[in-house]
């Protein structure tokens, strides 16, 4: 399997430092979530960006399955056996197909005798809220878990009202899904309306256990920029008085923005609309090579 890994020059055997695996979507690849696991790993996190199997630069596999892709889980093993990495405090995260992948991983570390996965972030697809047989359940146990749900999702959050129609992704909040997943598994028949945006904790086998749902009030895609994946690692898994809006990607609109400005003045000046494109390919080229090579503090 094919993978970036993101060490910052914190995370030392004798100074272990708290890791995240990411994955990208159905048919994207690793490079695809830079501007969230750049920013994660300047924040101090080991960050393991993958390449689900038949994606990228990994290799093609005969039992690849879409619904249960297994690089999430793999990422967590090898981080695991790193000694800069603290593994009590792994944390994973996936888009749309990645998170499919995130529920996966879960599932299996729900076999070993002491779990490796500390921290959840379901990114543009749906949590899981039964047991196998179609129960009312909390299968994420007392590991705080954060879902990330697009209003205007095309693919998921889709649920079925008591006429039997299909409910979409603008309704998420009424479904059973949104709603056994805010409740810690229980049945949301019996248990009170529970809200996006809204910290959700119980004692879960000992431990203050944390839900929530954001709505960005965007489509699927555009969440790859959305600056929750730092406001849910960082106080759930490191120093939680980091500040949190501090992304790059904001100085980046403001450049392109500029950048935009400068090409219209120059094919004003030219008539020449190559050049135009050409200062705008430099610009964006070497934000890009800055932002995913830097040292990391």
């Amino acid at each position: 399997m094919s993978a970036y890994l993101l060490i910052p020059k914190t995370a030392t055997p004798d100074n272990p430092a708290p890791a995240i695996v990411t994955s990208h979507g159905y048919l994207n690849t690793k490079e695809m979530a830079d501007a969230n696991y750049v920013e994660l790993a300047r924040r101090g996190f080991v960050v393991l960006s993958i390449d689900q199997p038949d994606h990228g630069d990994s290799e093609v596999t005969p039992d690849f399955f879409i619904l249960a892709p297994d690089g999430v889980y793999q990422g967590v093993l090898a981080l695991s056996r790193m000694p800069f990495v603290d593994s009590s405090r792994i944390g994973v995260t996936g888009h749309s197909m990645g998170s499919w992948s995130v529920n996966a991983a879960v599932q299996a570390d729900n076999l070993n005798e002491t779990p490796l996965i500390a921290s959840v972030l379901i990114h543009c697809n749906d949590p899981l809220y039964q047991d196998d047989y179609g129960g009312y359940a909390n299968p994420y146990g007392s590991r705080d878990v954060a879902v990330i749900s697009a209003v205007y999702d095309e693919f998921f959050g889709t649920s079925v009202d008591a006429d039997g129609e299909t409910l979409y992704s603008p309704y998420f909040m009424q479904s059973a899904t949104a709603q056994a997943f805010l409740n810690f598994g229980r049945d949301p028949a019996q248990s009170e309306l529970r809200r996006e945006f809204t910290e959700y904790r119980e004692d879960v086998d000992g431990k203050e256990t944390l839900r929530i749902i954001y709505r960005p009030p965007i489509i699927q895609y555009v969440t790859y920029f959305n600056a929750k994946h730092m406001m849910w690692s960082q106080p759930t898994m490191a120093d939680p008085n980091y500040p949190m809006f501090v992304l790059w990607l904001f100085p980046v609109i403001l450049i392109l923005f500029g950048s935009t400005l400068i090409s219209r003045a120059v094919y004003k000046s030219t008539k020449n609309p190559y050049i135009a494109g050409i200062i705008n390919a430099v610009i964006v080229g070497l934000m890009t090579i800055t932002n995913t090579c830097t040292t990391f503090m």
